[in-house]
């Protein structure tokens, strides 16, 4: 795995936390019990703490001039793997997260009718 397919891997990573941080502090605005509080806040701060680790990361490798050590096959393949459980990840937690959406305003409109019907 070369310099800019690591640099293309980490940036993938940050989008994915950054949707997850997004989406973690919506769902700690809803949160309706103490414990669901405590861990997304605990969520939350281990997700802010990945992101600084790969925003070092790659400004590392953005700086780096020349050759960097390559990452043995076993490495890269494994890299690659998680880039794409990472992926699923994002569209299965979009797909919820639409459902959710769709779910919440039909439940407004259901009540908003029931209450206009008395």
């Amino acid at each position: 795995m070369n310099r800019q397919q690591r640099i293309d891997a980490i940036r993938k990573a940050l989008a994915a936390v950054e949707s997850a941080i997004i989406q973690t502090e919506g769902a700690l605005k809803m949160a309706s019990t103490s414990s669901d509080v405590l861990r997304l806040t605990s969520q939350l701060a281990d997700l802010k703490a990945q992101r600084q680790s790969l925003q070092f990361q790659l400004a590392n490798l953005e700086a780096a001039d020349g050759e960097i050590a390559p990452i043995s096959e076993e490495s890269a393949a494994k890299l690659q793997a998680l880039s794409a459980e990472m992926d699923n990840a994002i569209l299965d937690r979009t797909v919820v997260s639409a459902t959710i959406d769709f779910t919440d305003a039909l439940l407004a409109k259901v009540s908003d009718l029931r209450k206009t019907m008395g």
